[in-house]
């Protein structure tokens, strides 16, 4: 039976942590190796994401390579309290921040960038 490169490859435990900004009152498209979405919060003035991102594989001798795949695109869309929106093109309810001005914003994420 022949090995397949991809049966050599394993996931990378080690990530690097990266902060994006988001829009307010709109979306934000990130391309990233994603690891894991860890959290979003208001950092003075600005809706602020932390994900663990993984730009590396490690081969079966532990040595690491840069990933030579796509990135994963997701959308983060920032609705305001009352606002409308289409239920279906909007993605996955992810978190809600409220803006030191008393705004309030709910986050959705999504996978790919068409609305």
């Amino acid at each position: 039976m022949l090995i397949k490169k991809s049966d050599l490859l394993f996931e990378n435990p080690y990530r690097k942590i990266f902060k994006y900004h988001l829009e307010e009152g709109g979306q934000t498209t990130i391309a990233a190796y994603w690891g894991e979405l860890l959290d979003i919060q208001v950092q003075e003035d600005d809706i602020v994401l932390w994900a663990a991102i993984a730009p590396y594989y490690t081969d079966i001798m532990g040595e690491a390579h840069k990933r030579e795949d796509k990135p994963t695109i997701l959308t983060f869309t920032a609705v305001g309290t009352g606002w409308e929106y289409k239920d279906r093109n909007i993605g996955q309810y992810f978190k809600t921040v409220q803006m030191p001005s008393g705004l309030v914003w709910h986050i959705f994420v999504k996978k790919g960038s068409e609305t």
